[in-house]
């Protein structure tokens, strides 16, 4: 997908506001999160027309950051993902078009797809203190999305057919961008609630995180 040339200005940002970095201006965090992965899927023209990929995942985060002023951050981190996977429903007339003798019981919607997907994401967050505390964030930046498909058309989905597996990659940079709250329980610990999206051209990710931070 085309980024928008905003991101590109992100380092050139960080670099005019570094001179009001505080004293404690590295930090690190490790959390979890809950998503919704939905989007196109790798069918043919033998599946019902508009289906999309819809499942849920988990995640493991790890981030880094740099605070160079109250208002303003640079991040970096890494996500990984657990395994999805959908169910397909073939297209009657598309099989009735085939030369077949016959269908087993249930073959309309044995079909599916597995995905595996890995984020790496560079952001700005910028941050606006709401309460003592308690401060919240918005972020921009891009991610580099790892996305690997495993498309299976299982035995019985037409009889005279064995079982295929398809397989696919797709590598991209994508939009992030998000909003979250933080809350510092000392001077170095902090814990924080993320709602995060990566607007990639196959797949959607979006949902919440909660991670702890550490600043040193």
């Amino acid at each position: 997908m085309k980024i928008s040339k905003l991101c590109l200005l992100l380092p050139a940002l960080a670099i005019s506001t570094l001179s009001t970095a505080e004293e404690n201006p590295f930090y690190f965090g490790v959390g979890y999160g809950q998503q919704d992965f939905e989007g196109k899927s790798n069918l043919s023209v033998d599946f019902i027309d508009g289906e999309r990929f819809k499942d849920q995942s988990n995640s493991i985060d790890i981030y880094a950051g740099y605070q160079i002023n109250p208002y303003f951050s640079v991040e970096a981190g890494y996500s990984h993902y657990d395994k999805a996977a959908d169910t397909y429903t073939y297209n009657l007339a598309s099989i009735n078009d085939k030369s077949i003798d016959s269908l087993d019981e249930n073959p309309l919607s044995n079909n599916y797809e597995e995905i595996q997907v890995d984020s790496a994401q560079l952001n700005a967050v910028f941050h606006y203190p709401i309460i003592d505390r308690a401060t919240m964030s918005a972020y921009l930046g891009l991610a580099y999305t790892s996305i690997d498909s495993e498309l299976r058309f299982s035995p019985g989905t037409v009889s005279i057919y064995p079982e295929i597996v398809t397989r696919s990659s797709d590598r991209d940079y994508d939009l992030a961008y998000g909003l979250g709250v933080k809350y510092d329980f000392t001077d170095r610990f902090a814990g924080k609630l993320q709602w995060k999206n990566i607007d990639n051209g196959t797949l959607e990710i979006s949902g919440l995180h909660l991670s702890l931070e550490t600043r040193f």
